[in-house]
């Protein structure tokens, strides 16, 4: 995924971080800037290129999983329906809990 950058100022660039979506699960992803098609080194703050192993913070992003929605929202207190989260970032391969709580989250719940 590529996303354009703007020029802030001679040591600062912004640019949008693009949508991550439902193809990905959620963590680190490196970052990679290009001027023209020349890749720029990191440096971490030194005057020689630094490697960008996957996950070191000075040349990296985390891309983390969020909810979007959850229906049906109203489900009979008997138990057994099916609760449909939608969102983005989830992986399959991951363990997955759903906590269901009345008001204060710290009362616990229930797991399912």
């Amino acid at each position: 995924n590529t996303t354009g950058a703007s020029v802030v100022a001679v040591d600062v660039l912004h640019c949008p971080a693009p949508a991550w979506g439902t193809a990905f699960a959620e963590g680190a992803v490196n970052l990679r800037i290009f001027a023209g098609s020349d890749s720029v080194f990191f440096t971490n703050g030194t005057y020689a290129p630094t490697v960008c192993a996957p996950a070191e913070t000075h040349c990296s992003i985390a891309f983390y999983a969020y909810i979007t929605s959850a229906s049906p929202s109203v489900v009979g207190a008997c138990g057994g329906s099916v609760v449909t989260v939608s969102g983005a970032g989830f992986d399959a391969l991951a363990p997955v809990a759903v906590r269901l709580t009345s008001g204060n989250v710290s009362e616990g719940g229930f797991s399912a």
